[in-house]
């Protein structure tokens, strides 16, 4: 897979992570009586993006390694 493909499907499936854990926060939140405010929200759902990319490198980086 050439880096730039690479590059655009990490960024298309990170960032649609981002976005449906917003949408996810401000649906479910309210079920559970959780009322934060959006930017909050939006930190947490970073917070969750940012462990989400570390996690998916090393996984990349144990499967290149091992096969």
């Amino acid at each position: 897979m050439k880096n730039t493909t690479h590059l655009i499907h990490r960024t298309l499936d990170i960032g649609s992570g981002l976005v449906l854990s917003m949408i996810i926060q401000i649906i479910v939140f309210p079920f559970f009586n959780i009322h934060i405010p959006v930017w909050d929200m939006f930190h947490l759902a970073l917070i969750f993006t940012v462990i989400g990319i570390a996690r998916s490198y090393l996984w990349s980086k144990y499967v290149f390694k091992y096969k």
